[in-house]
């Protein structure tokens, strides 16, 4: 374990925070690089709050415990932003005991290629890896009763709901038969995904999942789809459903004017 510095922090600096001198009561602490904040001071809880100095750091463990002036705490969540635009970052391995993300945690890491999740994680918040285009791999702990990694892309664990594709794992994917669910932001800025097969089963389309695919070429959507969120229409990417060809924009319409007259 790395110095332990504890105290309160400023607004981020162009090399990461600045740091003030320790207060009898702390809100922040300082362990290998982490800044963590107090979550709940009664349960001894922590949130990862982002780096010290961003450019320090390429492979990451973070850890789910440590000690802070001989007080055991426990580190629960890493926090909102937490890691974004770390453009050094390559790959993060989350410790068990961790069990919730917040958005965009890992947003903008441009050189990110694999993370490891833990058993432990049971809540992720949206767009954990936009624009986290070299992204190979999400993996998860087996043992994870809500999540489940299925060649590198995060379903959850009964296989209804595909929750994110990394960019960088192919041009090509067909979602896993039996899925029901493709989450808000699931391939949002997969910039490099060209063929996307959807299976019959696919009944909801969330919040833009397509936006930001650049590359994506005509996507077939089942004609069981029930209900579709709002897409953005960045992107040229033509739709066929019931055998018509659609822009992103004709087939929210289409969809929501169905609905709404039933």
């Amino acid at each position: 374990m790395g110095s332990v510095y504890i105290g309160t922090f400023s607004v981020p600096s162009e090399y990461g925070y600045y740091f003030y001198e320790p207060n009898e009561i702390f809100e922040y602490a300082v362990i290998d690089n982490l800044i963590l904040e107090v979550l709940d001071k009664s349960k001894n809880t922590l949130t990862v709050k982002g780096l010290l100095n961003p450019y320090a750091s390429s492979d990451i463990v973070i850890p789910s415990s440590t000690h802070i002036k001989g007080k055991y705490y426990r580190i629960v969540r890493i926090g909102t932003n937490a890691f974004y635009n770390v453009t050094s970052l390559n790959s993060v391995k989350i410790s068990d005991g961790i069990s919730s993300i917040g958005a965009h945690a890992f947003s903008y890491c441009s050189s990110l290629k694999k993370v490891e999740f833990p058993a432990s994680l049971t809540e992720i918040e949206g767009e954990l890896f936009y624009d986290c285009n070299n992204l190979e791999s999400i993996f998860v702990d087996f043992d994870n009763p809500e999540f489940l990694s299925v060649n590198g892309v995060l379903y959850t664990k009964d296989h209804k709901k595909i929750v994110a594709y990394p960019n960088a794992k192919g041009k090509d994917y067909k979602i896993i038969e039996g899925t029901e669910y493709i989450e808000n932001f699931a391939f949002k800025s997969c910039v490099d995904l060209e063929n996307l097969r959807l299976p019959q089963s696919i009944c909801v389309i969330g919040d833009n999942v397509f936006y930001g695919c650049d590359k994506l070429k005509n996507v077939v959507i089942p004609d069981g789809l029930k209900k579709i969120g709002i897409l953005q229409e960045r992107t040229k990417t033509m739709v066929k459903y019931k055998y018509v060809d659609y822009t992103i924009t004709q087939l929210v319409n289409l969809i929501y004017k169905g609905t709404s007259d039933n």
